[in-house]
């Protein structure tokens, strides 16, 4: 119980100790698999796709440029698979320990967005960190990244308050719900971050989707209560110029010139980046290395410390066949997070389980990418959360709640 309510906490604010965290709680769930005699989880297909494509880094690596280099991230590239499996098999598999987790969650959340607003309106954080920049805040984190992080667990913690609702009526469900997803798309505007704010949007969208399939009758006064506050947000973004600048305006700027762009600039360095190695890619972490080489031979004009999307960075430094390998592992991890909650029609959870993934694996995103250890922890909890969520639904039938 204490290890649930502290894993927000590890995952999110402890970078060194996230990492132990991940690798920790896979492998004693290997080894209370083995206590047990219990291996039924490897029979799922996303399992087994997740350690091929484990041995497939693994093999790639030995033909890399720079072996040495790659050999410990690829190594380590199991314990993700591990981790999410340990979620959905063992520390979330029943509803007691998701609620628990997702309680701990909104604390941990609750605390980051107060944290964030107060250095927003004051300058400083708690701890009396100044701003980034002007338009841009460090919340608890200590650099500007308070937005990308917790968009990867905000969808989990809304479900959360979703289901603290149960039993209470669909108006107060609904005016929570919207409350809570409005106070969050404030939180990422408060941030500057541009990319979040855009991904945070779409997940809000898919969720009110969910909503409305879920109450078909009452889609004509949900959109209409929905319009309205987004009317008062949006005007109350806009009386804050300098941040609506820098999230609204210079995102669609970005947008309408994005080649000419340091996105754009990117995304060309990791293609020519690419195009060097295209079938088995330049080793995994070996991106600037393989960059900076290709900038001094004139190859390309700008580098940077990843290609800033997931899919570009597996092209790079697992080549098209290690490309092949996530999309396939990528396809059985959603199948195993919706196919049951599809199947019953349960809007909800698909919703939030769905902004979960929308998150992280919007093919236009720019993020940081799958081995970065910190973000990366945060992915596959969300990743864990949602097959547990998906799997319970399949275990319990329609009838039972699941979040």
């Amino acid at each position: 119980m204490a290890f649930l309510i502290a894993l927000p906490v590890l995952l999110l604010f402890a970078r060194a100790v996230a990492d132990g965290t991940v690798l920790l709680t896979g492998l004693a769930f290997v080894w209370l698999s083995w206590r047990r005699a219990d291996w039924q989880w490897l029979q799922q297909p996303w399992v087994r796709a997740g350690l091929a494509l484990w041995l497939l880094l693994l093999m790639l690596t030995a033909l890399a440029p720079d072996p040495a280099r790659s050999f410990i991230y690829a190594a380590f590239f199991g314990r993700w698979i591990l981790f999410a499996a340990a979620l959905q098999c063992w520390l979330l598999a029943d509803l007691p320990a998701r609620r628990l987790v997702q309680a701990s969650l909104i604390g941990v959340l609750a605390f980051v967005l107060f944290d964030s607003f107060w250095q927003y309106f004051t300058g400083f954080n708690v701890w009396g960190d100044a701003k980034f920049t002007s338009v841009r805040l460090t919340g608890p984190f200590g650099d500007p990244s308070p937005g990308v992080l917790c968009i990867k667990v905000l969808f989990i913690a809304a479900a959360g308050i979703y289901a603290l609702q149960a039993g209470k009526g669909f108006w107060q469900q609904f005016i929570v719900l919207l409350a809570t997803l409005n106070l969050g798309l404030l939180f990422i505007f408060a941030t500057g971050e541009r990319m979040p704010f855009m991904m945070y949007g779409l997940g809000m969208v898919v969720v009110l989707v969910a909503l409305m399939l879920a109450h078909k009758g009452r889609r004509l006064l949900m959109t209409s209560v929905f319009l309205l506050a987004s009317g008062l947000i949006v005007f109350t973004a806009y009386q804050q110029k300098a941040t609506w600048h820098r999230t609204v305006v210079t995102t669609v700027d970005t947008l309408a010139n994005f080649w000419q762009t340091p996105y754009g600039q990117v995304i060309e360095s990791g293609y020519q980046v690419w195009l060097d190695r295209p079938l088995l890619g330049h080793g995994i972490h070996t991106y600037k290395k393989a960059c900076n080489a290709l900038k001094e031979q004139g190859g390309v004009a700008h580098c940077f410390h990843h290609p800033h999307n997931i899919y570009l960075h597996w092209l790079v430094e697992a080549g098209i066949i290690g490309l092949a390998g996530f999309l396939v592992l990528l396809g059985l991890l959603l199948r195993a997070s919706c196919n049951h909650l599809w199947a019953q029609r349960r809007w909800m959870p698909l919703g939030f389980v769905w902004a979960t993934y929308l998150a992280t694996f919007w093919p236009i995103a720019a993020s940081p990418g799958m081995f970065n250890n910190w973000m990366a922890g945060l992915i596959w909890f969300g990743i864990g959360w949602s097959l547990a969520v998906n799997q319970d639904a399949g275990r319990l039938g329609p009838d039972h709640h699941v979040i």
